[in-house]
């Protein structure tokens, strides 16, 4: 369902039905390098374990989060905004 230009922003949850949120990221950064991607997961400790497993993922964010955190990663994936 993923079109090449039409986000300006993915955010994905970890926990999918028949793949992960990484599996996720990796299908898309596969069709367009420079899509950002924002992960969101209740197990952040767990994923961020392996860096070389977020290679696809532009900012990855616990849960719960706060509108401040939200605010830090959009700032992070849009600098110039």
């Amino acid at each position: 369902m993923f079109e090449v230009g039409k986000y300006d922003l993915v955010i994905t949850d970890f926990a999918l039905g028949k793949m992960n949120g990484l599996d996720l990221a990796r299908a898309i950064k596969g069709q367009s390098a420079s899509q950002p991607i924002m992960l969101v997961t209740a197990y952040a400790e767990s994923v961020s374990m392996g860096e070389d497993r977020l290679a696809n993922i532009d900012f990855l964010m616990g849960k719960p989060f706060s509108l401040t955190q939200l605010q830090e990663g959009l700032e992070k994936i849009f600098p110039a905004a």
